[in-house]
């Protein structure tokens, strides 16, 4: 065949999977890690032990090589796209019919060359995540939307993909022994894939049903440096390559060690939600309620109501004023009021059949800082100021914190032109 020449800004990689099944009979030949010696952390008051090598698996175990992929990208590209390969032939026929009893899996990513395999480094090839399912000859994979009503069966048996999507192994017909026609492997890995040890406690294992293939996503964002950053020798020094105008990763000195493409555009921005103590988020949506309707989530005490009001953004640094009153003209729970933002008043009420409603306070104001300062005060008008830097376009998305949630915004190109938008996932 004629070969296609390649391009030099193309990575061509594989991830390579080996699965150790439990051996059915005599003990196996002993073999080591792929990936060398892996190190638990001890798990507080607990007793025995946890073989960290395959070959010390109680009752020996053996294993198998799969090449998955290729996975092809250029410098800067996120590569998020599914693949399923073959599992080898002699395996697929010494299991067809028969139950595979997996108890872990080592991976590797590699590029093949005609020396043999040459591990791809993590700063060359940043793996975020990856989802792996080995795939019985009884079901097939399929795309499904999260909001398709089959998903809501899957549980956390799936492989994640881009745009919100799903990728499910649907079972054509059952195994005859009873066992699963699938198994899904999914450890939260990230840069750190290598050194996670993938196993099961001694005796857990996965059971698949006449396995066939190997089905996966993995989710990475190429980083090689082609012009400084020679990765067929090992070690392979970083060399920072191109990055963004606003890159906040180190370009020079001994902290240059990532590159500043792994930078995630929100990571200061996003929203924290920490699980509040009545069971409910201290952050929530805020809703606009008519007269005598309850919150969806209720102020129980004067001094959560205090707490409530000083996470109010804008209202972080003013004096709060807290007060408990038992009364039919005050609305119920919390309230809050201010004339300046600089002292409010928190109000906690505990006659809970009170019809007063909120309202009649002139005006309301709140602001919020970060990258772009917003300040907004509702009276007759809504009157609402976005400060950014000059000279370059900034925004701000409303009720937000992903482009998936799909938010209004305000934009502010270079030249100071507003714009009102509607964004798109």
């Amino acid at each position: 065949k004629k070969k296609k020449k390649k391009n030099r800004n193309e990575m061509n990689a594989c991830l390579l999977l080996v699965a150790a099944a439990v051996l059915l009979g005599a003990g196996a030949d002993a073999f080591e890690n792929m990936n060398g010696k892996y190190f638990l952390s001890k798990t507080p008051k607990a007793t025995g032990t946890f073989p960290t090598d395959f070959k010390d698996y109680p009752g020996g175990v053996e294993y198998f090589d799969v090449y998955h992929g290729p996975i092809q990208s250029v410098y800067s590209e996120v590569f998020w796209t599914q693949q399923e390969n073959d599992l080898p032939a002699d395996i697929v026929a010494r299991f067809n019919g028969k139950v595979m009893a997996i108890v872990g899996l080592e991976i590797d990513q590699v590029r093949r060359t005609p020396q043999g395999d040459v591990s791809v480094p993590i700063t060359a090839a940043y793996n975020h995540h990856h989802d792996t399912a080995v795939v019985g000859k009884g079901a097939h994979m399929e795309v499904m939307s999260r909001s398709d009503a089959r998903f809501s069966k899957v549980g956390r048996e799936f492989i994640r993909l881009d745009k919100g999507a799903a990728w499910v192994a649907v079972e054509d017909w059952p195994s005859p022994a009873g066992a699963p026609t699938s198994a899904m492997f999914s450890s939260g890995n990230g840069g750190e894939y290598r050194k996670s040890f993938h196993a099961l406690a001694p005796p857990f294992v996965q059971l698949v049903d006449s396995p066939t293939r190997l089905a996966g996503a993995a989710m990475q964002i190429d980083t090689w440096n082609r012009d400084h950053m020679n990765i067929s020798q090992h070690p392979c020094p970083f060399v920072p390559g191109p990055v963004p105008k606003h890159n906040l990763a180190p370009l020079t000195g001994p902290d240059a060690v990532y590159s500043g493409l792994l930078e995630c555009p929100l990571t200061t921005r996003i929203q924290k939600i920490v699980e509040g103590g009545l069971g409910f988020n201290t952050t929530y949506d805020a809703e606009l309620l008519p007269c005598g309707k309850a919150c969806a989530h209720a102020v129980a005490t004067p001094a959560d109501c205090a707490a409530a009001v000083r996470q109010v953004p804008g209202l972080e640094n003013a004096t709060v004023v807290s007060s408990t009153v038992s009364s039919s003209t005050v609305p119920p729970g919390c309230t809050v009021s201010s004339s300046d933002g600089s002292t409010v008043h928190a109000v906690f009420n505990t006659n809970a059949q009170s019809s007063a409603c909120c309202g009649g306070s002139g005006a309301v104001a709140g602001a919020l800082s970060s990258l772009v300062d917003v300040q907004l005060r509702l009276s007759n008008a809504t009157h609402l100021t976005l400060s950014g830097p000059a000279g370059v376009w900034f925004g701000v998305g409303f009720n937000a914190s992903l482009m998936a949630d799909l938010p209004y915004a305000i934009i502010v190109d270079g030249a100071g032109q507003v714009t009102e938008r509607k964004l798109a996932d």
